[in-house]
């Protein structure tokens, strides 16, 4: 009984010498918490409480980012530790709270390759502004916590300042341990990947907010900074290897005469669906003398037919299917295109087509940071303008989303009413795996 009376003795001890460092701490991982709840959401703005339990087994890491940044705060005494962890504590809350914002349009999170590309930034001109009652999670103690510092000032005298040299080890310790925890499962995760793919820490994932449940918001935004600064900082070519490449491109130049198709469709509108897990060799095929794609198979009779088209679609899967239909080009090997490089320089149909008068749309029955397809279609491929799943009503739904019927009824909808002539470039999803449509 008398261990365990000094033991709470030394714990209400130490709270009483270290009570905002103990408090901020308590705040951030509350409100790092409450964050990822309202991302589980549908909307991305309720709390879903339920999916606490599913942050279990990230606990560790959960603990470890705030710990990071409260460490600063054993280096100030009174009023300057104060004021440090709190622009700790309301950084962190705009942080999250632009984070939200930015998801509920976007599906995704923003980013510092923004400050470098700013036309990535709210590629769809859409309205962030869309504050709710529950974001007063992120900002109460921020109103509060100045007003009670002042009032309760006087009883500081009590806090445990102690000498320079003891402040500096508790900074070394609670900095380096949390550090070299979090740079641990980076390098055992993602450089030396010992779980062979099945399991990642802050590599990018084809849907963002697997790396925020993964590293916390903290350590997803610090990976996007050192991934936008330094993994995927430019290469600057020598000029004997941009002569190479010049080389490679002469000897391989294909000056293909015209045929009798040029032109033959100028001022028409165009319309691509491209049509999700859809290969070519069932076309005219039957299963016990019924067709595969019956209607299809009628179409063609009165339609150009190019079968000899050979896609590579590498990690980016679908999105590569995107950037070569409106580019010509194939996917780098290493990633997923659509994520390492959204916002480069290149001849697209849609930029052809607009200087011929066209107006250019794309759209996708998903949210636009889904395979970071927004981005890519706006700054990359250069569309116009674009259709999300919030512009459309999910009325029916099928595996993974709207149905393919609901949704290009919607569409066509939308087609009617764009300006003449049109390219609409659209992909469908009912048929994504994994494969479960009702009888």
């Amino acid at each position: 009984m008398a261990k365990s009376n000094g033991l709470l003795s030394k714990i209400g001890g130490f709270f009483k010498k270290f009570p905002l460092e103990i408090l901020f701490y308590i705040l951030l991982v509350f409100k790092i918490t409450v964050f990822c709840t309202m991302l589980k959401s549908n909307s991305g703005m309720e709390l879903n409480l339920g999916f606490v339990y599913g942050l279990i087994d990230y606990k560790i890491i959960y603990l470890l980012f705030p710990l990071i940044f409260i460490s600063f705060g054993f280096l100030f005494k009174r009023w300057g530790k104060f004021i440090y962890l709190y622009i700790v504590d309301l950084g962190i809350s705009a942080l999250l709270i632009f984070d939200l914002l930015y998801y509920r349009l976007y599906g995704t999170f923003p980013s510092i390759k923004f400050l470098i590309y700013p036309d990535l930034f709210n590629p769809l001109n859409k309205d962030l502004i869309f504050f709710r009652s529950r974001m007063f999670l992120f900002i109460i103690d921020l109103v509060l916590l100045p007003i009670l510092y002042i009032l309760f000032r006087k009883y500081t005298k009590d806090w445990y300042f102690g000498k320079v040299k003891y402040r500096v080890i508790a900074f070394l310790l609670t900095f380096l341990v949390p550090s070299g925890c979090v740079l641990g499962k980076y390098y055992l995760y993602d450089v030396k990947d010992i779980t062979n793919g099945e399991k990642g820490f802050l590599r990018v994932a084809w849907t963002p907010t697997s790396g925020i449940f993964r590293a916390t918001p903290l350590g997803y935004h610090f990976f996007d900074i050192y991934k936008t600064l330094v993994l995927d900082k430019d290469i600057k070519l020598s000029n004997e290897e941009k002569q190479e490449v010049k080389n490679w491109l002469d000897a391989n130049y294909e000056n293909l005469p015209d045929n009798q198709y040029k032109g033959e469709l100028k001022g028409k509108n165009l319309v691509v669906l491209q049509i999700e897990s859809l290969e070519d060799f069932v076309i005219n095929k039957k299963i016990d003398g019924q067709e595969i794609t019956p209607t299809l198979n009628s179409i063609l009779k009165n339609s150009y037919y190019f079968p000899n088209i050979y896609e590579e679609n590498l990690t980016g899967f679908s999105s590569d299917a995107d950037l070569m239909v409106n580019t010509g080009m194939l996917p780098i090997t290493n990633t997923a295109t659509s994520f390492a490089y959204p916002s480069r320089t290149l001849t697209t149909l849609p930029s052809i087509l607009e200087k011929n008068g066209y107006t250019t749309v794309s759209a996708h029955p998903e949210v636009a940071g889904s395979w970071n397809w927004g981005e890519v279609h706006h700054s990359l491929l250069k569309f116009q303008n674009s259709y999300t799943l919030y512009d459309f009503n999910e009325d029916e739904i099928i595996g993974l989303g709207i149905s393919d019927k609901s949704y290009l009824t919607q569409l066509a909808t939308k087609a009617g009413n764009l300006k003449q002539p049109f390219y609409l470039f659209t992909v469908t999803l009912t048929n994504h795996g994994p494969f479960e449509i009702d009888d």
